[in-house]
C-alpha cells in the first residue's frame, strides 16, 4: 500500500511538471523594441517582414537566430514583392536575382551585410507594406538623458522594417524621418537611424589677419567682413536622392560679393557650377534691400560614401558694410538657414526646373537660422560754453584707422512752433533749456519755441586712416557714423568767434560682443576714453540702450588769465617783492645822508 501511495505521488508530480511545462515550451513570446531618437515629435511604425521560429543556443554561447523563415504579417502581395525584390540592382549587380522564396532573401541579407543592400531592399518592401503596422511607438515628450524614447512591446520575434509615420510636432522642425531594417529576437533598443544636419555661421574682419571667426563683431563702415558656414555631410542611408541647399539673407547694410564664395569638402575646393550653383536674389544687390545667396548642391547624394560620411563643409564668402548698417549697440544681421531632404520612406524626384532643389511639397525640414552680427559706433560730439548752452560755428576732422566710408550728419533746422521743445538763443544756436528768469538775457525769446527736424547725413568716403570733416548744426551737434573700435584724433578746425580753440582730443573706441548671437537682436557693447592735449583720460559718455557715444566740447570765451597758484601769480608775487626791496634801499639811503649831515652840522 505504501509503494503505491509513493509511486502516485510521483505521478502527480510528474503530472504538475508536465502542465506547467507545456505552456512555457509552445509560448509564443514578444519583445519590446525600444528606439532612442536624438529628437522628440516622432511616430514610429514597425512591420514584420519576415517571421520565423527563433532556434537558442543551448550552451548559452552563442546568438539566438530565426530559423523556418517565411513572410510575416507586415507586408502583402508578396508575390508581387519578391518579383520587385529580384530585380533590385545595386552598384551593377543583382544580388537578390535567384531568390525564389522569403527565406532566401534573408540568406541574402544576412550573406551580404552590405548597407546599400539593406536600403535597397527596405525601399521596395516599403512599398509593399501591410495596410495597419505590426506595432506603432511615439517618443516621450521629455528626454531621458540626451535621447527621447519611443517603445514599441508585444512584437513577436522576425525582421522588422522600422519607419517613421509622421512628426507629430511642425513639419519645419529641425528633424528627419527613419527606415532601417533590424531583427528581433529579444527586447532590444536602437537608434533612429536619422541624421540631421546642422548649419553654424561666423563673421570676422577681413582686414583683421588676426582675428577669428565669431558670432559678432565691429566693423567700419566701407570695411570687408568675411562670413564662414559650417556643416558636415550626413548619413543618406535609406535616400534615393537627397537635397542640400544652403539660402543666406544678408540685411540691407551688407553688400555681399557673390564672386567670392568658396566651397570646401574635407578641405577640397569644390567647382563651381559642376558641384554646386550660386544665385542672387535680387539678382543684382540693390542699395538699401536685404540680398539672399543660395548655394544649391549638385547630386548631393554622391557624398554618401565612408570617405565622405561627417566630413566638414566650409563656404566663406565676403561682403562690405555699407551706409545702411544700423549704428550704436544694434547689430547688422546676416541669418542663414539649410534645407535637406527628411525622409528616407519617400522617393524624391525634384524641381522640374531644378531637379537639385526640392519641389512644391516634397518633405524637407529646415535647419535653425544660424545668424552672425556685425557692430559698428556712433559718435555724437556736442559743442557748448561754460554754461553748458550749446555753440555753433565750430567745425571738426576725425582722423583715425576705423575712417573709411563715415557719416556727417549736422545742418539741423529748426521751425516755430508752439508745440516745440527749442528755444533759439542770442548765439544762434538752439536749446532745449527752459528759460528760467535767471538766464533770459540769453535767451533771442523766452517765450517762442521751434521743434527741430534733423539734418541729413553725408557719407563721405575718405582712404582709410585719413580725417573726415564734419561742422556743427544749429543745436551744437555733429555726428560722424560708421566707426570702428579703435583710437582716433578729433581736431577743432574752426572755432566760435570770441572762444578759444580747444586741444586736439584723443579718443579710444572699445567693442565688446555678445557672448552669442541667436536671434540678431543681441546688442554689443561700446565703451571708450578721451583726453584733451596731454591731459588725464577720461570715459566717453554711452548710452545703455542704443549704445551711442557722446562727448560735450567745451569752449571758453575771451583771453584765459592765468589759473590762480600758476606761473602768473609767481610773476606778480616777485614783482612786488622787487618793488618792495627797491623801497627799502631808498629810505637807508636817504636815512643814511641824514646822518651824514647831522654829523657834518654837528662836527
Amino acid at each position: 500500500m505504501k509503494q503505491t501511495k509513493k509511486l502516485l505521488s510521483v505521478l502527480l508530480c510528474l503530472a504538475l511538471v508536465f502542465c506547467l511545462a507545456v505552456p512555457a515550451a509552445f509560448a509564443d513570446d514578444t519583445y519590446t523594441l525600444t528606439i532612442n531618437s536624438k529628437t522628440p515629435n516622432h511616430d514610429y511604425q514597425a512591420y514584420r517582414v519576415f517571421s520565423g521560429e527563433l532556434a537558442t543556443d543551448p550552451s548559452g554561447t552563442g546568438a539566438d537566430t530565426l530559423i523556418n523563415i517565411d513572410w510575416g504579417t507586415g507586408v502583402k502581395d508578396t508575390t508581387a514583392l519578391l518579383n520587385a525584390v529580384k530585380a533590385i540592382t545595386v552598384n551593377g549587380d543583382t544580388p537578390f536575382k535567384d531568390c525564389d522564396d522569403a527565406a532566401a532573401v534573408a540568406d541574402v541579407l544576412a550573406a551580404e551585410n552590405a548597407t546599400a543592400v539593406t536600403d535597397a531592399f527596405a525601399d521596395v518592401v516599403a512599398r509593399y507594406l501591410a495596410d495597419s503596422p505590426t506595432g506603432t511607438g511615439t517618443t516621450a515628450a521629455t528626454a531621458t538623458g540626451n535621447v527621447y524614447p519611443a517603445t514599441i512591446p508585444g512584437l513577436p520575434a522576425g525582421y522588422y522594417l522600422v519607419k517613421e509615420a509622421a512628426f507629430t510636432g511642425d513639419e519645419g522642425d529641425n528633424n528627419s524621418y527613419t527606415k532601417f531594417i533590424l531583427q528581433l529576437v529579444k527586447d532590444k533598443t536602437v537608434s533612429a537611424k536619422a541624421d540631421v544636419p546642422t548649419l553654424d555661421k561666423q563673421v570676422k574682419d577681413k582686414g583683421d589677419t588676426a582675428a577669428t571667426p565669431a558670432d559678432g563683431t565691429n566693423v567700419s563702415v566701407g570695411d570687408t567682413v568675411t562670413y564662414t558656414l559650417t556643416s558636415k555631410v550626413p548619413d543618406m542611408n535609406g535616400y534615393n536622392k537627397y537635397f542640400f541647399v544652403v539660402s543666406d539673407t544678408l540685411s540691407a547694410g551688407l553688400t555681399p560679393n557673390a564672386n567670392s564664395i568658396v566651397v570646401k569638402l574635407n578641405g577640397t575646393a569644390l567647382t563651381k557650377d559642376t558641384d554646386y550653383t550660386v544665385s542672387t536674389t535680387p539678382a543684382v544687390p540693390m542699395a538699401g534691400q536685404p540680398t539672399t545667396l543660395e548655394i544649391v548642391f549638385k547630386n548631393f547624394i554622391q557624398y554618401n560614401t565612408t570617405t565622405h560620411i561627417g566630413k566638414a563643409i566650409e563656404i566663406t564668402y565676403d561682403a562690405t558694410v555699407n551706409q545702411y548698417a544700423a549704428a550704436g549697440a544694434t547689430g547688422t544681421s546676416n541669418s542663414a538657414k539649410l534645407t535637406f531632404s527628411n525622409d528616407p520612406n519617400y522617393t524624391y524626384v525634384g524641381d522640374p526646373a531644378d531637379s537639385d532643389k526640392p519641389a512644391t511639397g516634397e518633405p524637407v525640414s529646415e535647419t535653425p537660422s544660424t545668424i552672425a552680427n556685425v557692430y559698428t559706433a556712433q559718435l555724437q560730439i556736442n559743442k557748448v560754453n561754460v554754461e553748458d548752452f550749446p555753440l555753433t560755428g565750430a567745425a571738426f576732422t576725425l582722423t583715425g584707422d576705423g575712417v573709411i566710408t563715415t557719416g556727417v550728419t549736422a545742418s539741423d533746422t529748426f521751425t516755430p512752433d508752439a508745440s516745440g521743445t527749442y528755444y533759439k538763443l542770442n548765439s544762434g544756436a538752439y536749446t532745449t533749456t527752459t528759460p528760467d528768469g535767471s538766464n533770459d538775457d540769453l535767451y533771442e525769446s523766452t517765450t517762442q519755441k521751434y521743434t527741430r527736424t534733423p539734418g541729413t547725413t553725408s557719407w563721405i568716403t575718405e582712404a582709410q586712416g585719413t580725417n573726415v570733416a564734419g561742422e556743427v548744426g544749429a543745436d551744437g551737434v555733429v555726428t560722424f557714423t560708421g566707426l570702428g573700435a579703435g583710437t582716433y584724433i578729433l581736431k577743432e578746425t574752426k572755432t566760435p568767434a570770441n572762444y578759444n580753440t580747444i586741444d586736439d582730443i584723443t579718443l579710444v573706441l572699445n567693442f565688446t560682443p555678445p557672448a552669442t548671437v541667436t536671434t540678431g537682436t543681441e546688442k554689443g557693447t561700446w565703451s571708450g576714453t578721451y583726453k584733451v592735449g596731454d591731459g588725464a583720460p577720461q570715459t566717453l559718455t554711452v548710452d545703455s540702450n542704443t549704445g551711442v557715444i557722446s562727448l560735450d566740447i567745451e569752449n571758453r570765451s575771451g583771453a584765459e588769465l592765468p589759473a590762480t597758484g600758476g606761473m602768473g601769480t609767481t610773476l606778480f608775487v616777485c614783482g612786488g617783492a622787487c618793488l618792495m626791496l627797491a623801497a627799502l634801499v631808498v629810505l637807508a639811503v636817504r636815512s643814511a645822508s641824514k646822518k651824514n649831515d647831522r654829523h657834518h652840522f654837528k662836527a
